[in-house]
């Protein structure tokens, strides 16, 4: 029998992380009947030891898949897709949400909701909506973090999520939510929770940090140019919702993107129309910084953080 809700995740050589993960949610989820799906491409078999470990101990709610390649797409396909649960709830594997919301969680599942996304920061309380462009519009910061959404798994397939793999990969799992949230008769929640995470003592910095400019700016820009014409009239405050709420492109971290030679004169230049849509600062100031040297940028960043 399908259970309510299965916990997907996907994972590539952090078998601390998924220690970690499982430590905190192993014995609530078990409480709360919720299934734990874990997919890893990792090149060793550490993560595998760690899971049969906690499924040894009787934890048979923890069902776990090994790739013998990265096949980060598959994965992503098999971890939205496969589990046997009516909501999919699908997670990286360091975005840990507290246990202590579960409740609030299931509650909303059972109120029969498309898709439920929450978040604890840049957001102006809990919303429900029935129109997907005011939704899309609300939870878009969201709809980015691995850990973030769960959704009605009917509405899912393969091939939805395939044909975005392509033209935007990083987003494709992103862009599928906004094709379902156009559907006739849609139902969205926007939770906005207190100690929504439980933040992991492992720092790791994420992939998409070293590519800001080819996966924040251009997959970005292009993602939510490809929306369709309902959302024409937001599509400004979405290009640049990314950087108005998390500032991904401060002074500060614009000069830690040139330092690190993520864009250069050229890029900004040949991209001008995208900066401008998706960057908050004039285009000016981000035109200058792309010409400094990367010692140039370094040197100003750490007279900034100085000053501050």
């Amino acid at each position: 029998m399908s259970k309510k809700l299965a916990i997907s995740i996907i994972t590539y050589n952090r078998p601390k992380h998924i220690q970690e993960y499982l430590n905190y949610i192993i014995k609530p989820t078990q409480e709360k009947n919720i299934d734990i799906y874990i997919y890893d491409g990792s090149t060793n078999r550490a993560t595998e030891h760690i899971v049969d470990g906690f499924i040894n101990k009787g934890y048979n709610h923890v069902l776990y898949f090994h790739y013998e390649e990265d096949a980060i797409h598959e994965r992503i396909n098999d971890a939205i897709l496969k589990p046997d649960a009516k909501y999919i709830w699908f997670c990286g594997d360091k975005f840990i949400i507290n246990p202590i919301n579960y409740d609030t969680i299931l509650e909303h599942i059972d109120r029969d909701y498309d898709i439920i996304t929450m978040y604890d920061c840049g957001l102006n309380g809990t919303k429900y909506s029935n129109n997907s462009v005011e939704y899309v519009k609300y939870s878009i910061v969201p709809f980015t973090h691995f850990g973030a959404v769960i959704i009605k798994k009917e509405l899912l397939s393969e091939e939805v999520i395939d044909r975005y793999n392509n033209s935007y990969p990083a987003f494709a799992r992103m862009r599928s939510y906004i094709e379902i949230a156009t559907k006739k008769d849609f139902r969205g929640a926007t939770l906005h929770l207190k100690d929504l995470r439980i933040l992991s003592k492992y720092k790791t910095r994420s992939a998409s940090e070293s590519m800001m400019w080819e996966v924040w700016v251009i997959q970005w820009y292009n993602m939510i140019n490809s929306i369709p014409k309902a959302y024409d009239n937001v599509k400004d405050d979405l290009f640049c919702a990314m950087d108005k709420r998390m500032n991904f492109f401060s002074m500060y971290e614009l000069l830690k993107q040139r330092e690190e030679q993520q864009f250069d004169f050229k890029m900004c230049r040949q991209n001008k129309k995208i900066v401008n849509k998706v960057i908050c600062l004039p285009y000016i100031i981000v035109e200058c910084i792309s010409i400094l040297t990367p010692g140039m940028a370094k040197v100003i960043r750490k007279l900034l953080e100085f000053q501050n």
